[in-house]
């Protein structure tokens, strides 16, 4: 019975390091809470300070700082800055070694909500990774990242941009089968309603101004001067809206595609430098992925024949350019408010959705059985 009984768990190292992670936190937390921290000024390295005492003593309780003897407590040094960063790093936060607001927040949270979150991640994990694939993507929406598992070791990883708040990037398993490049882009029926309309309504030259052409539901071509836009709202819009490929289209120069009933998938952006904002939840339901190429050469896996100078090529053709995968791959799109990687490092994630609570509760209502219809 052992045996089967074992079989049922998740069979992936993320599940395994978290549990053993949920163990020692429970052993820290019979000890006591983790040393308090202040509020206050921000704090940099060479800065003297008597927090930084605190922060010291932090870190060194949660495992980003060994325990060493320093000549003055309170001074900010080399390896304090590198404790924070550790820290930072480990709960998604913009690794420059600085203490400001964010990252105490992060540093207020009690040993006891960390462990709640452990435990209602670990439940998320029992709901995709009972049995992994050998090979699969996984786009982790609260850590704003796209990975890949090959041999059950992390070979690709990138940031990425998500869905915003109430526009959220659904939860789903789907197949990736092509890529797209110079892609077009139709704007979806809610976008070119709410979004474009209004502005066609006050500018005319809108279209040309954002390199969109209007069509009719067959596909016709017109020509936007002679439609009078005041008439038509969200309810009696007959047209579709398309923008042409180039670099100013909202899916940049490549997309990633997985048929599902979301019209979601992966895309590269022209705005680039969204990527470098701590929390990147800024698109309407689809995933930006910032190593556009480095993903397309992996999913290919031929780099004698896809490298720069093959993408190069076609990228200067200015011609759309569907691709078939050689092997499709199954792609996951998960949140995990926590999580452990490949080297044991307990990650933790802002609930940007504002989910944990409702799955926590869940756990904690009473266990019964019930029968079968």
């Amino acid at each position: 019975i052992k045996p089967v009984l074992e079989d049922f768990k998740p069979n992936h190292y993320m599940y395994g390091f978290m549990k053993l992670h949920l163990k020692r936190l429970r052993e820290e937390s019979a000890k006591g809470a983790w040393p308090k921290v202040s509020e206050g000024e921000v704090l940099k390295p060479g800065d003297t300070a008597a927090r930084v005492s605190e922060f010291r003593k932090y870190l060194i309780a949660v495992g980003d700082l060994s325990k060493s003897q320093v000549e003055n407590e309170n001074v900010f040094d080399k390896d304090l800055e590198e404790g924070v960063k550790k820290f930072q790093s480990r709960h998604r936060l913009n690794s420059d070694g600085v203490i400001g607001k964010g990252t105490i927040e992060q540093m207020q949270v009690p040993i006891e909500e960390r462990i709640d979150m452990l435990l209602l991640n670990l439940e998320r994990t029992r709901w995709i990774f009972h049995q992994p694939d050998e090979d699969f993507l996984l786009v982790n929406i609260a850590g704003f990242h796209v990975k890949r598992f090959t041999d059950r070791k992390e070979v690709f990883n990138s940031r990425a941009i998500v869905g915003k708040y109430h526009k959220e990037t659904p939860i789903f398993k789907g197949v990736m089968e092509y890529i797209v490049m110079n892609p077009t882009w139709t704007l979806p029926y809610s976008i070119a309603t709410h979004e474009t309309l209004p502005r066609l309504k006050k500018d005319p030259g809108y279209l040309a101004a954002k390199h969109m052409e209007v069509m009719d539901r067959n596909g016709k071509i017109l020509n936007p001067a002679t439609i009078d836009w005041a008439q038509y709202s969200s309810g009696n819009f007959p047209f579709i809206i398309r923008q042409k490929a180039g670099p100013w289209n909202a899916l940049g120069e490549v997309k990633f595609i997985f048929p599902n009933k979301y019209a979601v998938y992966l895309h590269d952006t022209p705005s680039r430098g969204l990527f470098n904002q701590q929390d990147r939840a800024f698109s309407h339901g689809c995933i930006r992925t910032e190593d556009k190429w480095g993903l397309l050469m992996s999913l290919m896996d031929d780099s004698k024949v896809w490298n720069m100078d093959k993408i190069n090529e076609i990228l200067k053709s200015g011609e759309t350019t569907t691709i078939n995968l050689p092997k499709p791959i199954n792609i996951y799109l998960v949140y995990l408010t926590a999580a452990v990687d490949e080297h044991n490092n307990l990650l933790f994630m802002k609930d940007i959705y504002k989910r944990d609570k409702a799955v926590f509760n869940a756990l904690n209502e009473p266990f019964e059985f019930k029968k079968a219809d």
